[in-house]
């Protein structure tokens, strides 16, 4: 099975070059070629030290393999999927089969249809694909729809999954596909939801979802508040039911692993249910059948029925990939056995990955498989050494030591899995926590003390409620305090850590060092025990000399991911793909920064701060905003600031002096105090320095406030589009302007007072609505290149044609963040360039 190894990395280095060639191609060749290197290595080591012709072309067939396999097959003309029948500016009715139960989550709830027919203008047409549709309105007001139910949803735009094009924005298209989704769209109105029948789902799929169903009630009806949302995390990887806060408490903890079921919940289950059912097996065979008893017939049939019972849980808790492998290395371990097969972890660890990888090789690229099989693989490696070392005292320190090496063995999977997975949770979530390794040394042998009995609770409790109901009262006790001790632990202070995205270079680097430590360590060990001679030290020593190099560099690029910071010094104006609403990020050349508005999504359906800005932030290796400005309060400009600055440091709040104090942004100011961040004013007509660049508040002054609102009292009322602020950007000879959410009015009053409104690039007013960006004012502002931000295929029509071609008749380039992604703008002060990150 051993050989098995360099087929896998050969398809391996296949894959990640297709998929990551695009992003980085020095990337994507160094990992390549690294597992590609290694599989030739081992492939001379097992034919003893010779080339053999078939088995090099055996792997170059691999290679191949691995090269094609991630490419997608596009709908090809004719087909029937709804990618090819989607007119995403129109409002459709769609039939389908409700595929998966409904999940109510964030205050709306969300469907799965497998789609039948589609049906815009004309005749319906049949169709294939799934869709997801998220009903927004009132949730009392919802049917409950079953699996299998047949159904009619009318007046719904269906959309394919797009991204919001950013510099380190999370796939959110890629991730859709990968979860076999096609289309999107949401609904308002209970009423759009007709059911015209029911099509019974097979059998085993009905049989688990009541199964599943009757242990959330059972645990609804014992359980309350954070226990009971802990508790089906916890058990049934149903983690929808946790608050955001609880989450990110288990997040800053370390123990957010714990929440998703994985192989510390299978192996638990598969370990729990051999030490039950092995006595029990022997027993009858020793009493019945010794014969089958001597031949070591329990211990199969044991491997047997453990084999059904994590195959059983596997799909109650559904195969997501980290419960998906943990269930291939059971599987595979197990079948060793029934199988008369010599088998390892490592042998079943590879079977597992390479399953996963020809089924869809995809799943290289998803958060969960990489870290995933980085913590199985390091563990085994940490194993290995400990193994090799031959150095533990436990070996002579007998039963008293028994307690010592639950402790010991518990050390190093934690260190381990944890220095193994540190890359991708920086990566993919920026957040690392600092106690992680402590508290999994309590947390990790408590949850598989707990794990067990609870489960047991809750399959007792499908053929008597009476005593599954007592013993999950029970366990509530210790499931509380495990709850309360994450969020004890969550609250020291340093407990976790945000941090930036270092350089790509940086992962080679850390592995190398991570890998190479405990490699020098086993070199020295050997060497002291069968000697050395000068050739054998020098090698040490330069090993020695690389991990310490190693080590300043993985420090340095951690700390300041910029390192070396060569980029010459330009203002740069970032004008952010945040949807339907506006975040202007400004880097001055001084490094200073400062974020105009924020986004914001309707009802908050997503985090924009959270999930847009602070990502793209880390993605420029950037820790910490100088300086925050919100021009309205509008859903679409202010939502993304207030997440943001909950947990992103910021330095100073910026206002303007003689601002309405307008609700929300009186609360943000609020907010900004009780985080000690200091606030500053600025006149409207006085410049703020940044460095050699000035930013000019020109709008609203209060004459304008005066003479629109009167004597009204200024509590009373909300920041309008045309009371928004109005920024203007001068660095040398080059010039912005930031119109906000201005419409008519605010530009006639700017064009009254002779403000200087004559710039080489403009934000375009209100998102380039038709109640803005009138014909004096675009005169007036004569720019070369406009740039409108708004919402792909928006309710709102913007922008709107006729002020698009307006400016296309002035002279402007036009740049669009629904198709062009994130617009930059870079410029030393002389000339200036755009760019957009990316187009449709």
């Amino acid at each position: 099975m051993n050989s098995l190894l360099p087929w896998f990395l050969g398809y391996f280095s296949g894959i990640v070059f297709s998929i990551f060639s695009g992003e980085s191609l020095w990337f994507s060749l160094l990992v390549s070629l690294s597992a590609l290197g290694l599989s030739v290595y081992i492939l001379y080591e097992i034919c003893g030290r010779r080339w053999q012709a078939n088995k090099l072309l055996v792997l170059a067939g691999c290679l191949a393999f691995g090269l094609l396999a991630p490419g997608q097959r596009s709908p090809e003309p004719g087909d029937a999927n709804v990618l090819h029948h989607l007119q995403e500016s129109q409002r459709a009715i769609i039939k389908g089969v409700v595929a998966e139960p409904p999940k109510g989550l964030d205050g709306k709830i969300s469907h799965l249809i497998d789609l039948s027919s589609i049906q815009y203008a004309g005749e319906a047409k049949p169709v294939t694909g799934r869709a997801r549709i998220n009903f927004y309105g009132s949730l009392y007001s919802l049917k409950s729809l079953k699996m299998g139910d047949r159904v009619r949803i009318k007046r719904v735009r269906l959309k394919q999954p797009r991204n919001l094009k950013n510099p380190g924005g999370f796939d959110y298209a890629r991730y859709l596909r990968f979860s076999g989704i096609q289309a999107t769209g949401g609904i308002s109105k209970s009423g759009q939801i007709e059911v015209l029948g029911h099509e019974p789902p097979p059998f085993y799929a009905t049989f688990l979802e009541r199964v599943r169903a009757a242990m959330l009630r059972q645990i609804d009806r014992n359980l309350q508040g954070e226990t009971a949302a802990l508790v089906k995390a916890l058990a049934l990887g149903e983690r929808r039911f946790l608050s955001e806060e609880t989450y990110e408490t288990f997040k800053a903890s370390g123990l957010a692993h714990l929440l998703a079921v994985s192989g510390l919940h299978l192996g638990v289950i598969a370990g729990a249910a051999f030490f039950i059912i092995y006595p029990i097996i022997f027993k009858i065979l020793w009493r019945w059948l010794p014969r089958y008893a001597h031949a070591g017939h329990a211990r199969k049939w044991t491997a047997f029925l453990c084999l059904l019972c994590v195959l059983f849980y596997g799909m109650i808790v559904g195969l997501k990939i980290s419960a998906l492998r943990a269930g291939l290395m059971v599987f595979f371990y197990l079948a060793a056995i029934l199988l008369n097969r010599n088998n390892t972890l490592f042998q079943a660890f590879l079977l597992a990955a390479f399953a996963i990888l020809l089924c869809n090789p995809q799943a290289v690229v998803s958060a969960g498989f990489q870290l995933s099989f980085s913590a199985v693989l390091f563990i085994l490696l940490a194993l290995k050494f400990v193994d090799s070392m031959k150095v533990d005292p436990v070996d002579r320190m007998g039963e008293r030591s028994r307690f010592y090496r639950f402790f010991y063995g518990t050390a190093v999977i934690s260190l381990a899995a944890y220095l193994g997975t540190l890359p991708f949770l920086i990566f993919h979530f920026h957040q690392i926590s600092l106690i992680g390794v402590l508290a999994n040394l309590v947390a990790v042998p408590f949850t598989s003390i707990v794990l067990p009995p609870l489960m047991a609770a809750l399959a007792v409790g499908l053929v008597w409620e009476g005593l599954g109901d007592l013993l999950l009262l029970v366990l509530s006790g210790p499931l509380s305090l495990l709850l309360l001790s994450c969020k004890v632990l969550a609250s020291f202070p340093y407990a976790s850590a945000f941090v930036p995205t270092p350089p790509k270079a940086w992962l080679p680097v850390y592995y190398f060092l991570v890998l190479g430590v405990p490699w020098f360590i086993y070199e020295n060990h050997r060497l002291a025990i069968v000697g050395s001679d000068a050739k054998q030290k020098l090698k040490q020593n330069y090993l020695a000399a690389g991990l310490t190099l190693s080590l300043v560099m993985a420090v340095v690029w951690l700390v300041w991911p910029r390192f070396p910071d060569w980029k010459p010094r330009l203002l740069t104006v970032a004008v952010l793909d945040v949807g339907q609403g506006e975040s202007i990020f400004i880097e001055f050349p001084d490094r200073q920064t400062l974020l105009v508005d924020g986004g914001g999504f309707y009802k908050n359906s997503l985090d924009v701060g959270k999930a847009v800005l602070a990502p793209f932030l880390w993605d420029r290796g950037i820790r910490k905003l100088d300086y925050i400005l919100a021009t309205h309060s509008d859903q679409d400009h202010i939502s993304g600031l207030e997440s943001l600055v909950r947990f992103f440091p910021v330095g100073h709040y910026l206002d303007l002096e003689g601002r309405s104090r307008d609700p929300r942004i009186f609360e943000m100011g609020e907010e900004a105090r009780r985080r000690g961040i200091p606030q500053v004013f600025a006149k409207a007509g006085g410049a703020l320095q940044f460095g050699e660049v000035h930013i000019t508040p020109l709008h609203p002054n209060p004459d304008f406030i005066k003479r629109r609102f009167g004597k009204r009292k200024k509590s009373k009322y909300k920041i309008s589009n045309n009371r928004s602020v109005v920024l203007r950007i001068d660095y040398k000879k080059f010039s912005m302007l930031l119109a906000a959410d201005v419409e008519r009015e605010a530009e006639e009053y700017l064009l009254e007072r002779g403000a200087p409104l004559d710039v080489d690039v403009l934000k375009a007013p209100h998102h380039g609505s038709r109640y803005s960006s009138t014909a004096d004012f675009i005169a007036a502002a004569s720019p070369e290149a406009v740039v409108f931000s708004s919402g792909y295929l928006n309710g709102f029509g913007h922008p709107h044609r006729r002020v698009v071609d307006d400016y296309r008749r002035a002279g402007a380039q036009i740049w669009r963040t629904d198709r062009d992604g994130a617009v930059f703008i870079e410029t030393d002060g002389e000339s200036f360039k755009i760019r957009g990150h990316g187009h449709l």
